[in-house]
């Protein structure tokens, strides 16, 4: 299981293909996040979602999104647990996305 600075995520959402799934609310995703993410709220989240997304995106690094990147590497860990890999969790979450300068949504 990684963990990956938002400054990481800025240059590796410019030179590779990837995907971030937001974790947050749904409200909380609405009213912004990066360009891009895929909101998938942690208290619903659908695990079998996230596996259509891995056999369509075979060897795409998912980079999972929340509001300090505690709620994101909890669940990463646990999805490791249970068989996914490939995964990681954004170090600072939403805060340190915007500490960054990340292009929202």
């Amino acid at each position: 299981m990684e963990e990956v600075h938002p400054k990481e995520l800025k240059e590796f959402l410019l030179s590779k293909m990837l995907i971030v799934i937001d974790v947050r609310k749904e409200k909380d995703f609405k009213k912004g996040s990066l360009k891009g993410a895929i909101s998938m709220p942690f208290d619903t989240f659908d695990v079998e979602k996230l596996k259509d997304l891995q056999e369509k995106n075979r060897d795409t690094p998912i980079y999972l999104l929340c509001y300090k990147g505690i709620c994101s590497l909890d669940l990463a860990k646990d999805l490791e647990d249970k068989g996914f890999s490939n995964l990681a969790s954004v170090k600072g979450g939403m805060g340190g996305c915007i500490e960054e300068g990340m292009e929202m949504h």
